[in-house]
């Protein structure tokens, strides 16, 4: 990305919520987006995958300028909101299977789309709750529920907004190791969030600026000193 604005509100009120970002994301890391409050990570994040417009700015995705066709970038990401994103009345089994249908290419058969889903509920700890409506699980439970559903179609980027807010540190462990071992598969991993562990846990780290720059980009263990 080179030189990313994002301007909100009119006349006095004006702002920018992006100051001239440039950055260099690589595949195949878990990269995570910090700040206080108000900085403009999950803005930066959405300007980068295409979800929210930018002002200014230009953004190449594999070496091709995808600023007047975000449809590339669509294609290729996996984006796992903070809320719950699915109906709370299905089961775990119906969620993941309807999503396989409406995601993944129709050249693949019934026994394709089972082995995949069933592969991702075996590693997000979903399997034995298959027939359990979504509004039964916990809140643990129903954030692996908005990953499985991403997870299905093998996105070469995972953005996720604080995936692991208001969840224990236990649960925010195993998640943050399991998000590490998808980076180093070649997916790039993006994290919106507050959690230190799971910062230290990154490959690298940008630091967000209150007023919308980006501060410091690079290992975490580095941060402290910069």
């Amino acid at each position: 990305a080179d030189g990313l604005w994002r301007v909100v509100g009119r006349g006095e009120r004006m702002r920018a919520i992006l100051q001239g970002v440039s950055l260099r994301l690589p595949a195949g890391a878990m990269i995570a987006v910090g700040g206080p409050s108000g900085a403009g990570k999950s803005t930066l994040v959405n300007a980068l995958i295409g979800f929210a417009p930018r002002d200014a700015g230009r953004v190449r995705f594999r070496g091709s300028d995808v600023t007047d066709s975000p449809e590339i970038l669509h294609r290729a990401t996996g984006y796992v909101p903070q809320d719950l994103a699915v109906h709370r009345e299905l089961t775990v089994g119906q969620v993941m299977t309807y999503a396989a249908r409406l995601r993944l290419p129709p050249d693949h058969t019934p026994r394709d789309l089972e082995t995949r889903i069933r592969g991702v509920a075996a590693n997000l700890a979903l399997a034995p709750h298959w027939d359990v409506p979504v509004a039964r699980l916990s809140g643990g439970q129903q954030k692996r529920i908005n990953l499985a559903m991403e997870l299905i179609c093998e996105p070469d980027i995972l953005v996720l907004d604080e995936p692991t807010s208001g969840l224990d540190p236990g649960f925010e462990q195993r998640m943050g190791e399991a998000l590490l071992t998808l980076a180093k598969g070649g997916c790039l991993v993006l994290l919106v969030t507050h959690s230190l562990a799971l910062m230290e846990l990154s490959d690298q780290v940008l630091l967000m600026t209150s007023d919308g720059q980006l501060a410091w980009q690079g290992r975490p263990a580095e941060a402290a000193g910069a």
